[in-house]
């Protein structure tokens, strides 16, 4: 695994969601990072993202960071999870960003998506979706959510895995659905699927997660990621899955629960993972972000570690 690598600029000083995705924006050959994070100030939430130009095969960003772009529309006053996932939905060639939140009203949680359609060179979108609601249960707190995308069930169109780690007293759980068939519009025209969980061990208090796919000998697999919070230092943790069957069960067991390398700090403000092949050896590489919360101002980090399958 690499160090964890500091991300230059603003993140606030208290934030309720963050997301990190990898795609080749600027179509040079080389990933470009996009890395999101809600401000939580008082009164209404906001949205930004950023985007690292030209990770090398070592991972660093070589080519600067851009500027912060503001999402458009409502994210509420309080959030408890994000994440973020980019494909080309409307197949015109250039990337659609994905953008989940968890809303955190009184009462039972509710999860949201929009899209940002045909990112240019330059990370901009041309226009934005109306803000969708998913469908089924989030539980009434959440310690962190994430989400994917990937063609699941083979049929030449893009499903869309959302994650979420509820927090009742006790242990918490890790749960996922999959919406189906997502149109040019980001609309599941397949429905969605039951809420399923995943297995093994979350902890009690968790600051962050995320969920990636790996794709390996074209067979889908999940990569779920959570930070947990003891006292003391945090740390990350990962698992993989057996490869999904067309109706996204897992099939067969999951791997174990791994620990991530190197610092998080105390105190964590979510955190996201996304997969690419950085190194360019044809394996998956798991880049990881994580949001530290001293006192006073925000920072986000991220780190890599190679060859997870």
């Amino acid at each position: 695994a690499t160090e964890a690598k500091r991300i230059p600029g603003w993140f606030g000083a208290e934030n309720q969601g963050a997301g990190i995705a990898i795609a080749d924006l600027n179509r040079n050959g080389r990933p470009d990072l996009i890395v999101l994070h809600i401000d939580n100030p008082s009164g209404e939430n906001r949205a930004y993202y950023r985007i690292g130009w030209n990770i090398d095969t070592k991972g660093n960003v070589t080519g600067d960071w851009s500027e912060m772009k503001q999402i458009p529309g409502s994210f509420g006053a309080e959030n408890q999870g994000a994440g973020i996932a980019i494909a080309d939905l409307n197949g015109n060639g250039r990337p659609d960003l994905i953008v989940f939140h968890i809303d955190n009203p009184s009462g039972e949680n509710r999860g949201y998506y929009r899209i940002g359609f045909n990112l240019d060179s330059n990370g901009n979108a041309t226009n934005w979706s109306e803000v969708k609601p998913i469908p089924g249960w989030f539980g009434k707190e959440n310690q962190g959510g994430g989400v994917a995308i990937g063609d699941i069930n083979g049929n030449g169109r893009p499903d869309l895995i959302v994650f979420h780690i509820d927090n009742p007293s006790g242990e918490n759980r890790g749960y996922y659905r999959i919406g189906w068939n997502l149109d040019a519009n980001g609309n599941a025209t397949g429905g969605w699927s039951d809420v399923k969980q995943v297995p093994q061990w979350f902890g009690w208090e968790n600051q962050g997660a995320g969920i990636a796919i790996a794709n390996v000998s074209n067979r889908p697999r999940l990569v779920i990621f959570h930070i947990d919070n003891p006292k003391g230092e945090n740390t990350g943790y990962y698992r993989i899955s057996q490869p999904l069957d067309s109706k996204g069960n897992v099939t067969g067991q999951w791997n174990e629960v791994k620990p991530i390398p190197g610092w998080f700090g105390w105190e964590n403000q979510e955190g996201d993972i996304a997969i690419a092949d950085i190194n360019g050896n044809n394996r998956p590489d798991l880049v990881v972000f994580n949001i530290d919360n001293p006192k006073g101002e925000n920072s986000g980090y991220y780190r890599i570690i190679w060859d997870i399958l």
